[in-house]
């Protein structure tokens, strides 16, 4: 009897947390909440006839961050990362973390055309060029970023092909330390 109460109650953690749409860790919303709001986004554009912008943001050396720090402290960093994006973008804007150590940003906007990288310098600066404080002082990080804008030409998308493109170019976005840009088009 004892063992079926700890399967069903193992079961309803499970369940729970599937149906989850928020990071423990962060508050933010998580990679199931990031679909959800890019599939409600996409719709809208459809609609609309607005554009939409993706940022994925990653820590190039979080091993190495956590290795170094350990998990307490590493914590601290990933919490410290999406208060600092949190203040860099708009009130409307969706941010994420979608893994142990990468960030969403998705945001609606008029017109795709003013989606560059050179828009979200601040927020490039804000993440490579300004320590975060955690209990062991101040800690230097290096964010890759990369930028995936569309417009309702490249409909119809899955949400999930939009968050693979921009993963797909977080290593040049490492290697690089620039933010890497690409625009959708037409399906194919």
């Amino acid at each position: 009897r004892r063992k079926q109460e700890n399967y069903h109650r193992a079961e309803n953690v499970a369940t729970l947390e599937q149906h989850s749409l928020q990071d423990p860790l962060t508050g933010l919303g998580n990679g199931r909440y990031l679909q959800q709001r890019m599939a409600a986004s996409l719709r809208q554009m459809e609609n609309r006839g607005s554009a939409l912008y993706y940022l994925q943001i990653g820590l190039a050396e979080a091993d190495a961050l956590r290795e170094r720090y350990g998990e307490t402290v590493f914590a601290e960093i990933l919490c410290a990362v999406a208060i600092r994006l949190q203040q860099l973008v708009r009130p409307l804007d969706v941010v994420c973390r979608i893994s142990e150590s990468q960030f969403g940003l998705l945001a609606l906007v008029n017109d795709a055309k003013g989606c560059s990288p050179s828009s979200f310098k601040r927020l490039h600066e804000g993440l490579n060029l300004r320590a975060l404080k955690t209990s062991e002082g101040f800690v230097s990080i290096k964010a890759g970023i990369s930028l995936v804008s569309l417009d309702s030409e490249a409909l119809p998308i899955a949400p999930e092909t939009v968050i693979e493109r921009a993963a797909a170019l977080l290593p040049s976005a490492y290697s690089t330390g620039r933010i890497v840009p690409l625009r959708l088009k037409q399906p194919a």
